[in-house]
C-alpha cells in the first residue's frame, strides 16, 4: 500500500482508492461495540411515527413534526438529493440536535491540504457548536437501483473539519472521532471516524501513515442488511424505536440506534433503528416509479422547451443584428444614389 500513487483530490472526489492509500479501513461493529454500552437510552420520539408504517390518514390528528416527518420520508424514498437533505434535517432537529447552543447547516465547504495543494470537501450537513467547532458530519445521495453509499467523501468530510476545527482551537487537538452518517435515499448508516494530526501531516506530504486509522460503521440492525442497502425500487420505511415492555430484539422496530459526540461525552440522537418492509405491494411500487418516471419527464419536458426558447432567442438577436448590418448599407446606397441625380441635373 505504501507504494501506491498518491494525489491531490478534493474530498467530492475521493474514492475506496484513496482509503488505503492512507492507511485508511472500515470496519462493521454491531451495536454495543459503536456505542460503547450495554443498553441505550430510551427514545422520546412521538409514538405516532414508531407505530405507523405510512402517515394516518383522516381523521387522525397529528402534530406538524410528525406530518412533516411522513413527508419528507415521501420525499426521499422519489425524488432526488435535495429531498434526502431534507428528510436528513427533519430528523437531525426532530432529535434536538441543534439544542444546547449547537445548529444544524447545510452545504459547508471546508478544505484540507492533501499532497502539497489545497482540496476541498463539501459536506451535505454538519452541526456546528457555538464556539463554531464541527461536531458531526452527513453526507447523503438520492435513491436509486445502484447504492453507491458516499463512505470515502465522508471521511474527507471530517478530515477537513478536523483541520478547520484546530485552526481556530488553541492549542490544537493531537486528534478528535467524528460521529457521522451517509444517507442514501432515507437509508442512514453510522459512523465513528477517528482523524489524527499524523493522519492529516501524512495527506499534507502524501506519505503512508505509519498509524492505521479505523472508521467503525454501523449498519442499523434491520432483519435484512442487504435488502436494507442493496433493495431496488422497494419501500424504504423509517422507523425511531426502542425495546421496550412486550417487545424483544428480534421484533421489527424494536431496535434503536444513537450517535454519541464521545468528546462532549453525551449523547447525539440520531434517527434509531430503520426496519426495512419488503412486503409492499406490487401496485404500491409501480406507483411509486410511476410518479418518479412522470417527473423525469416533466423535467426533459421543461428542459426541451428551455432550449426551444433559448434557440428562438439566438435566432431573434441574429436577426436583429443582420438587419443593423444592412440599415447603413441602405442608407449609403440612398445617399450616392441622390448624389448621382444631383449631378445629372447640373450637367
Amino acid at each position: 500500500m505504501a507504494q501506491l500513487v498518491r494525489s491531490a483530490k478534493s474530498g467530492n472526489d475521493w474514492t475506496v482508492y484513496e482509503l488505503p492509500a492512507f492507511n485508511i479501513s472500515i470496519q462493521d461493529v454491531d451495536v454495543a461495540t459503536f456505542f460503547g454500552v450495554p443498553q441505550l437510552p430510551p427514545t422520546t420520539v412521538s409514538p405516532v411515527i414508531l407505530n405507523n408504517v405510512d402517515r394516518p390518514p383522516p381523521p387522525a390528528v397529528i402534530s406538524k413534526e410528525d406530518r412533516l416527518f411522513f413527508q419528507y420520508l415521501e420525499r426521499a424514498n422519489i425524488y432526488g438529493k435535495a429531498a434526502v437533505d431534507d428528510f436528513a434535517g427533519h430528523i437531525l432537529r426532530m432529535l434536538d440536535f441543534d439544542d444546547n447552543d449547537r445548529s444544524i447547516l447545510t452545504k459547508r465547504e471546508l478544505s484540507f491540504e492533501m499532497c502539497g495543494s489545497r482540496v476541498c470537501a463539501n459536506a451535505d450537513m454538519v452541526v456546528l457548536d457555538d464556539a463554531g467547532y464541527y461536531s458531526l458530519m452527513v453526507r447523503d445521495e438520492r435513491r436509486t437501483t445502484v447504492i453507491d453509499e458516499p463512505k470515502a467523501p465522508l471521511i474527507a468530510d471530517a478530515i477537513a473539519a478536523f483541520v478547520e476545527n484546530n485552526r481556530h482551537r488553541v492549542p490544537p487537538l493531537p486528534q478528535q472521532t467524528f460521529p457521522a452518517m451517509t444517507m442514501v435515499g432515507p437509508r442512514p448508516v453510522f459512523y465513528k471516524i477517528p482523524v489524527t494530526q499524523s493522519l492529516v501531516d501524512a495527506l499534507v506530504t502524501a506519505q503512508y501513515p505509519a498509524e492505521p486509522t479505523v472508521v467503525q460503521r454501523l449498519v442499523p440492525p434491520v432483519p435484512n442488511s442487504n435488502q436494507y442497502l442493496f433493495g431496488s425500487f422497494a419501500r424504504i420505511v423509517v422507523t425511531i424505536s426502542t425495546t421496550g415492555p412486550g417487545r424483544n430484539e428480534s421484533d421489527e422496530g424494536g431496535m434503536v440506534s444513537h450517535i454519541f459526540e464521545r468528546k462532549f461525552k453525551h449523547l447525539l440522537r440520531a434517527g434509531g433503528s430503520l426496519d426495512y418492509t419488503s412486503s409492499i405491494p406490487t401496485a404500491t411500487k409501480r406507483d411509486s416509479l410511476a410518479t418518479e418516471l412522470e417527473c423525469a419527464k416533466r423535467r426533459t419536458q421543461l428542459f426541451n422547451s428551455s432550449v426551444s426558447h433559448a434557440n428562438l432567442e439566438r435566432q431573434l438577436l441574429a436577426s436583429q443584428t443582420a438587419n443593423a448590418e444592412l440599415e447603413p448599407s441602405s442608407a449609403n446606397a440612398s445617399y450616392k444614389s441622390s448624389d448621382s441625380n444631383e449631378t445629372e441635373a447640373l450637367t
